[in-house]
């Protein structure tokens, strides 16, 4: 009975540590950052693990535009000065299972990462209903970006950085079509800037809109606190909690029922003669 309860207990944790993953990684949008020709601190194809929110995203774009340090992904200012262009590409609908699935469609974003002088993938970025990413940025249409580049020349000569928000359409297709159209898109936009701007550019990559599912806040004088960011370690935690409170209780209640007799009836055998 011990080695089946404690088989049966395992199974539950697996089932339920395999749940709380897939529902954390569906409340999360990747990030991917690059510069193709200039080391800006990010270091080179590196990895971020821990949860980003947007303000961290936005931070660091602003950092890499003034050459300055931006916990957590820039660790030290620019040595090589600032890009001419930081384009940031939004993506509808960019979700970070999806990217574990299908990421292997993903040809060109990957052969940029690892070709790019300085790259790093975030793959949990959260975001929160009442902050629009870049809100306060001009957005360029996808179609209009090649275009916007030729008519304003100007983004590459005038010795500052400029920044450009590409909205990409979420159009019809869906699933590993979708990620690979937006990955062709993404591979010729990157080749037109760094084109334009000889190699002196820097590029984000990331979903579009509110992905964060699980932040909920209250339209009242709440509103202005922030929101609680269930992380994956804590949905993990959570689960582990809950069986080992499951196997607490199971063992306790067998503990408990053991019982006694109520008497014990010592039959005395009476000695027969020697």
């Amino acid at each position: 009975r011990a080695a089946l309860f404690y088989t049966t207990t395992m199974r539950a944790c697996r089932v339920l540590l395999a749940c709380a993953s897939a529902m954390a990684a569906s409340d999360y949008t990747p990030a991917f950052f690059w510069s193709a020709n200039h080391d800006v601190g990010y270091g080179r194809d590196a990895q971020h693990l821990s949860e980003v929110n947007a303000a961290d995203i936005e931070r660091t774009v602003s950092a890499l535009m003034g050459g300055k340090v931006a916990e957590p992904l820039v660790h030290k200012p620019p040595p090589q000065g600032q890009p001419d262009i930081l384009a940031v590409f939004l993506i509808p609908d960019l979700h970070t299972d999806a990217i574990r699935k299908d990421g292997a469609a993903l040809i060109n974003l990957q052969q940029i990462l690892q070709s790019s002088a300085s790259s790093v993938s975030v793959p949990f970025t959260t975001r929160t209903p009442s902050h629009d990413l870049f809100g306060n940025a001009a957005r360029v249409p996808a179609d209009k970006v090649e275009e916007y580049l030729t008519a304003h020349p100007e983004l590459v000569k005038n010795g500052a950085s400029d920044l450009i928000v590409i909205d990409v359409a979420k159009g019809d297709q869906t699933g590993v079509a979708a990620l690979k159209a937006h990955d062709a898109f993404v591979g010729r936009t990157s080749k037109a800037i760094s084109r334009a701007t000889d190699g002196n550019y820097a590029a984000v990559l990331t979903g579009a809109g509110s992905s964060w599912r699980g932040a909920r806040r209250l339209t009242t004088a709440t509103d202005d606190l922030p929101p609680l960011h269930v992380t994956p370690a804590l949905y993990t935690g959570l689960a582990v909690g809950l069986i080992l409170i499951i196997a607490f209780m199971s063992g306790f209640c067998c503990l408990f029922s053991l019982q006694t007799p109520r008497k014990f009836d010592a039959a005395v055998k009476e000695s027969g003669p020697q």
